[in-house]
């Protein structure tokens, strides 16, 4: 996830993510002025938010993907 953790619509997504059983889940939550810092996870690693948005990306096997903003386009890639 790439957002602010203070924007309501993150912690929204977060809630929601965490209600769900993924098996092996990792999630990574990292500010976007942050994502291409070092130490940050390198499945974080230049993701951007789309338009300020908390935006989430899905990756699996070492390929993301698109980036999605609405819990209803994340929940069908989980």
């Amino acid at each position: 996830m790439i957002g602010s953790r203070t924007d309501p619509a993150m912690a929204d997504l977060l809630i929601k993510i965490r209600q769900r059983y993924v098996p092996n889940k990792t999630l990574v939550v990292v500010d976007e002025k942050s994502s291409g810092s070092p130490g940050v996870p390198a499945a974080a690693q230049g993701k951007t938010a789309i338009d300020g948005k908390a935006t989430a990306y899905v990756c699996h096997n070492f390929t993301c993907s698109q980036p999605v903003t609405e819990w209803d386009a994340l929940e069908k890639l989980l």
